[in-house]
C-alpha cells in the first residue's frame, strides 16, 4: 500500500481513524486500514459536539475577515495565513485541547 507506507515512514507510531464498516465502506479501503494496524472509532455520522463549522478557528476568523471585500482567491489566502501567523500559540493549544475534551465527551 504506498500511501499507508508512507504514512508508517513518517509517522512510527499508530494511527487513530474514524470509520464505520457500512455498505457504502469500500472493502479495500477496509482492508488497508486494518493491515496498517489504525485504530477505527466508531462515530455517529454527523455530531453537534464536533460540527466543523464549530472548530474554535473558525469563529474569531470569520470575525475578523468581516466586511472585507478580496479581489481574488490568492489575496484571501494570505490574508488567512497572516491572521493565522498573529494567533498566539495558547490559540491553538487552547482550541486542540477543547477539540480533545469535546471528542472525549462523545465516548
Amino acid at each position: 500500500y504506498p500511501i499507508g507506507d508512507s504514512i508508517m515512514q513518517t509517522n512510527r507510531t499508530p494511527s487513530q481513524c474514524q470509520f464505520e464498516n457500512r455498505p457504502h465502506t469500500a472493502r479495500a479501503t477496509v482492508a488497508t486500514i486494518q493491515d496498517l494496524h489504525f485504530e477505527c472509532l466508531p462515530h455517529p455520522p454527523y455530531s453537534l459536539d464536533l460540527a466543523p463549522s464549530d472548530y474554535h478557528m473558525f469563529g474569531p476568523l470569520k470575525e475578523a475577515m468581516g466586511g472585507k471585500k478580496f479581489r481574488s482567491d490568492k489575496e484571501v489566502q494570505q490574508a488567512v495565513h497572516q491572521w493565522l501567523r498573529r494567533q498566539p500559540q495558547e490559540f491553538f493549544s487552547r482550541g486542540s485541547h477543547t477539540l480533545h475534551k469535546r471528542w472525549r465527551g462523545l465516548y
